[in-house]
């Protein structure tokens, strides 16, 4: 059809001549800048993708230079034990000559004069060798019974040493002895910090499957303290309002759940649907007792609000059985853990200690569930054979058991004490042993990492320190590096005298020269270790952009065509429009060759 007022295909022309427009600025755009995604218009998906290999790779790399500053520091530190080691060995010589009878007093003299010039600048070299301000192999200020180490002046260096002392040696052990499980020596990081996130004085926090592979355990457990939380500086162990080192026993056995025990079933991570918070809580609860807290909630919402705090129906995809994360909640969980280990007991088992020991043999595919049907299996328990029905039984009977427990005497009610178990009364200072026993390993089974710079402190000057360096582009990709205090009083030679003792002497100067090695010996490995993963950081980087290239760079060839294509169509267009603007002087023919013209 002619018609005047519309020119249909002029508009087509020219709809496709913008579209050949846009595509051309896209093709110019990428190839002026290089890559092919300049806004997230572009590939949104892409973009997100990019981003996060632009944060692995610049991440690696960093850390790359992170373990190549560790090498120099290593070198520094190899370079003055190095030092060290010839002087060492020189003095040890000189022991030898002193050892001969026929030297003179003045020659022995003599000799003594360069050991001792050579041992002062040992200990020189130890106390000045350090690398940017840090103090390679400086000793620390020893403590003796008498200072308090909880009021060092130093409120983390206070918590580092509250934990050191007592609170981590004593949770362990309790735990071993009544619960029968232990960790299974993996890293556990203390981070000590100030009004940190969660409102807790301490918790326990880790992640599951790293790297993506199945496994039911914790992986990267760090335990967060809170400064603003925790006791007084003057006796932060015992502070009167809630005793510091019974929160620390209450999260150590966190810890050990998640090393020990099917923790990602417990926790509903990983492919558990429903978590069991009422028996994490609560087994926590119950190793230092909770007798106050369940004492102050049937007093103040009475003993029913307890005992129907858990709905048991609540266990389907994502649920917990009612857990709402409140003090109420930790009542009941306590008196639900407690009820239970009653019930086995009852029946001819040894209580809770049963129950988790057979969860223990296999962390994998173990869960809290099987583990009650187990036990009531095992033991004839005849009022429950599962979780579920465990917790209906506790909504149906725990009002009348908590309401037979004595929560007016000074026991807490933890496990092994004398309401629990007819043990000793375990009073709320004393649940926790207050035994001095400073040392810097206080955890057998395992790896403590402390906050950076800081090293309990104990009665012996000669103790490890530990430099972390981040290795990798993710938190806890660390290596340690441990350092000792080398000065001379550590090595034992502070009393060194080849007058008169140059055998004794020379015991000495081995026994030195062995610490020393030792230390090189660590040194070397760790350099080892750094060049190692900087060879696979290399080689990751090279993948990832790579990865990312393909994502984010323009291809040149393909963007070439594409504005070629696009230039092409243009002038197509163009010469098309004109053709097409000039249909409508069609009608003017027509005019002319009317009749009426």
């Amino acid at each position: 059809m002619l018609s005047i007022n519309t020119n249909l295909a002029a508009s087509f022309i020219q709809r496709q001549y913008r579209a050949h427009e846009d595509q051309m600025f896209t093709s110019m755009e990428r190839l002026s800048s290089g890559v092919r995604i300049n806004r997230a218009q572009d590939d949104a998906a892409g973009l997100a993708i990019s981003t996060r290999f632009e944060a692995q790779i610049r991440g690696t790399n960093q850390s790359i230079r992170n373990a190549l500053d560790g090498i120099s520091l290593i070198q520094t530190a190899e370079g003055s034990l190095g030092a060290m080691v010839d002087h060492l060995q020189r003095v040890r010589e000189l022991a030898v000559q002193a050892n001969n009878p026929v030297l003179q007093a003045s020659d022995k003299a003599a000799i003594q004069q360069e050991a001792s010039a050579l041992l002062e600048e040992v200990g020189r070299i130890s106390k000045d060798t350090n690398f940017n301000g840090f103090a390679l192999f400086k000793a620390a200020a020893p403590i003796t019974p008498e200072v308090n180490p909880y009021n060092t002046g130093d409120r983390v260096l206070d918590v580092v040493n509250l934990l050191a002392n007592s609170a981590l040696e004593q949770s362990e052990k309790r735990i071993q002895e009544y619960y029968g499980l232990t960790g299974d020596g993996a890293n556990l990081e203390f981070r000590i910090e100030y009004d940190a996130p969660g409102g807790a004085l301490a918790l326990v926090a880790s992640i599951y499957y790293p790297g993506g592979v199945p496994d039911t355990l914790a992986h990267n457990q760090y335990m967060q303290i809170d400064l603003f939380d925790v006791g007084t500086p003057a006796d932060v162990i015992n502070d009167a309002t809630q005793y510091s080192d019974r929160v620390i026993a209450h999260e150590m056995v966190h810890a050990i759940q998640g090393r020990a025990l099917n923790y990602a079933s417990l926790s509903g991570n990983g492919s558990a649907s429903v978590a069991s918070t009422w028996f994490v809580e609560g087994m926590a609860e119950f190793i230092h007792g909770a007798d106050e807290r369940v004492a102050a909630h049937v007093s103040v919402d009475g003993i029913a609000a307890i005992a129907g705090a858990f709905n048991a129906a609540d266990n389907g995809a994502g649920g917990d059985y009612g857990w709402d994360q409140q003090s109420l909640d930790y009542a009941a969980g306590y008196t639900a853990v407690r009820m239970l280990h009653d019930e086995i007991k009852n029946h001819g088992g040894n209580g809770l200690k049963d129950l988790l020991t057979w969860m223990a043999a296999d962390p994998q595919t173990r869960t809290l569930d099987q583990a009650i049907t187990q036990m009531s299996t095992d033991y004839g328990i005849g009022g429950f054979n599962d979780e579920q029905s465990f917790l209906t039984y506790y909504a149906t009977n725990g009002a009348a058991y908590i309401g037979a427990m004595n929560l007016s005497n000074e026991d807490t009610g933890a496990i092994g004490g004398a309401d629990a178990d007819g043990g000793a009364v375990l009073n709320a200072q004393d649940v926790i042993s207050d035994d001095i026993n400073y040392t810097d390993d206080p955890l057998e089974f395992f790896q403590e990492f402390w906050p950076t710079g800081y090293q309990p402190q104990t009665s012996n000057t000669t103790y490890d320190r530990g430099i972390r360096l981040q290795v990798g582009a993710n938190a806890g990709d660390y290596n340690e590096l441990g350092l000792m205090n080398l000065d001379i009083n550590a090595l034992g030679l502070a009393d060194v005298d080849l007058t008169q003792d140059p055998a004794g002497a020379q015991e000495a100067l081995d026994q030195a020269l062995e610490v020393i090695s030792a230390q090189r010996a660590v040194l070397g490995a760790m350099q080892n270790g750094l060049e190692s993963r900087i060879r696979v950081q290399e080689n990751s980087v090279m993948s990832l952009m790579a990865a990312q290239s393909r994502i984010y760079d323009a291809d040149y060839a393909q963007e070439v065509s594409s504005m070629m294509r696009a230039q092409m169509m243009q002038q197509v267009s163009i010469s098309l429009m004109a053709q097409a603007n000039s249909r409508p002087q069609l009608l003017l023919t027509l005019l002319r060759d009317s009749p009426y013209s």
